[in-house]
């Protein structure tokens, strides 16, 4: 590696360093690094406390042994450092996604800066660390998960494309954003454009991620109509609809947990036909 370059360390989906994709790091090797980088300088002793669970705790020349296997994996681009019992990682020029995402997040919140939180929201692409579920990851891993979804949110309010607004919403979605936010974000989308329709790509990853939770939010339906009905007129706010021909709707309806789906769905088709709907076709999906 030249002088004067920096390593770049990728966290936010997964432990990688961007010079040694091919290098496997155990777990334990994993956390170990993620760790001294994160903290920067850190003692012996608070590895020993933060990285193993206290009951199974290694002794010193265990730790270092750790050490020597990260050095040599890290071949010549960096290495562990231990001096008066203090760890960190020469060099110290190393790039790493957290602070550049923290650098342009925050700050650029309260400056309103949308250029910078465009690059931070670009840079998140997961959880920190997820494979590791020490106290230490899961505490920084809420904290960049908030600030993320902060920043999509404000990236979703402020932006004046549709489309872009989609974008940005999958992605949030897709990395776990909560429903009670996304009905939230999504009918501000509706007021600001006074319509309640969704982009057939946002509909399929919300109806996804519903099957995929223990208690799902939404009963996913296929309508199909005798004659031309607006639908979209006859929703309730919460709800989320795909026209997909002047016929034929798909709508997610948001669940009534005091009722049982089939009573829920019965109720929201009579609610319809009041509306003097003719319904040919109901598809549950």
């Amino acid at each position: 590696m030249k002088e004067g370059e920096s390593i770049k360390v990728i966290t936010f989906g997964d432990f990688l360093i961007s010079e040694l994709k091919n290098t496997h790091f155990s777990p334990k090797e994993s956390e170990i690094l993620a760790f001294v980088i994160y903290k920067k300088h850190v003692s012996v002793e608070n590895v020993l406390e933060n990285v193993w669970d206290i009951n199974q705790m290694p002794c010193r020349n265990d730790i270092t042994v750790f050490f020597s296997k990260i050095n040599k994996k890290l071949k010549n681009i960096a290495r562990l450092n231990t001096k008066d019992s203090i760890v960190s990682v020469v060099p110290n020029k190393i790039e790493t996604d957290f602070e550049n995402f923290e650098r342009l997040s925050l700050v650029s919140l309260d400056k309103k800066d949308t250029k910078s939180l465009k690059k931070a929201f670009d840079i998140y692409n997961g959880d920190f660390l997820p494979s590791i579920s020490s106290d230490w990851a899961l505490s920084v891993r809420m904290y960049y998960r908030e600030a993320f979804f902060e920043v999509g949110k404000y990236l979703v309010y402020s932006e004046t494309n549709v489309t872009n607004e989609m974008m940005y919403l999958k992605k949030m979605i897709d990395l776990g954003l909560d429903y009670n936010v996304v009905k939230l974000i999504v009918e501000e989308i509706e007021k600001r454009y006074e319509f309640d329709l969704v982009y057939e790509d946002f509909f399929d990853y919300v109806l996804l991620k519903n099957k995929l939770m223990r208690f799902s939010s939404y009963i996913g339906m296929v309508i199909i109509f005798d004659k031309e009905f607006p639908l979209e007129d006859n929703i309730r706010k919460g709800d989320i609809i795909l026209k997909i021909d002047t016929l034929t709707y798909k709508i997610l309806i948001e669940r009534n947990w005091k009722l049982s789906k089939g009573k829920d769905i019965e109720l929201f088709l009579e609610k319809l036909k009041d509306k003097n709907a003719k319904i040919k076709k109901v598809e549950i999906i």
